[in-house]
């Protein structure tokens, strides 16, 4: 694990993506650095996750290229993407839970190749490391909501991703448990070494946290820019953040 994210990045160019005559992306870049962590922000159906399943083989565009680096990967599966090194998590946790804490976790790095034995021993590290080895042995039907969130990311991080991508990690979560997750996000990108990227409708939380936004509004994206940039923009104040 480097405390210095090596060069990289996530990009896409021009992407569309139309569902049932509803143009749900409209001609959307993206850009995610290996050495930042990035949120993206914007109105319920906005296109957010949409762009994600869009980075991560979930959805192929209908126009527009993505890459990981220098490779694209625009009509890769989800499967192939996740080994090349992105990583995701989704707004509803998928825990398995007739398996205990550390079988989930596990459970994402076996899925990305490693052997059992390997799988296990990458798993107690990244449990280790944020802090949720004592949950080693739990079932992960017996936890409360907050930790069941960690423990998909703690999964996802097993995987050994080069980056990661946060769906609305949280949703759900009272305003200590949220503060705490930002503490633990900026602990991933210095200890795993990752870029980040955060969808979030915590505002406070993606400006504490982030290098950078991106904010899309009806499939656009409306600003880029630091969060001082972003919070002053009007048009994000017009389309999501308010005039307070």
């Amino acid at each position: 694990m480097s405390e210095q994210a090596a060069p990289g990045r996530v990009s896409a160019r021009n992407v569309f993506v139309h569902f049932e005559g509803l143009t749900a992306i409209n001609d959307v870049d993206f850009v995610l650095h290996r050495a930042e962590i990035l949120g993206l922000i914007g109105p319920n159906g906005a296109g957010k996750t949409t762009l994600v399943n869009v980075l991560t083989g979930f959805q192929r565009p209908a126009a527009g290229r993505v890459w990981l680096n220098e490779r694209e990967t625009t009509t890769w599966s989800p499967h192939r993407i996740a080994r090349a090194g992105l990583a995701r998590t989704f707004q509803s946790v998928r825990l398995f839970h007739g398996l205990s804490v550390l079988e989930n976790v596990e459970m994402g790095a076996v899925g990305c190749g490693d052997g059992r034995r390997a799988g296990r021993r990458k798993a107690y590290e990244v449990m280790a490391t944020l802090a949720l080895a004592e949950l080693a042995d739990a079932r992960a039907d017996a936890l409360p909501y907050g930790l069941e969130r960690r423990i998909g990311i703690a999964r996802a991080l097993a995987t050994s991703p080069a980056f990661l991508l946060l769906d609305e990690p949280a949703a759900g979560l009272n305003e200590a448990e949220a503060e705490d997750l930002m503490h633990t996000i900026a602990s991933i990108h210095r200890d795993f070494g990752c870029g980040v990227l955060v969808i979030e409708h915590n505002v406070g939380l993606i400006m504490g946290l982030c290098d950078r936004v991106q904010v899309l509004d009806q499939g656009q994206t409306i600003a880029i820019g630091t969060p001082e940039e972003v919070q002053r923009n009007p048009a994000v104040r017009n389309a999501y953040l308010g005039s307070a």
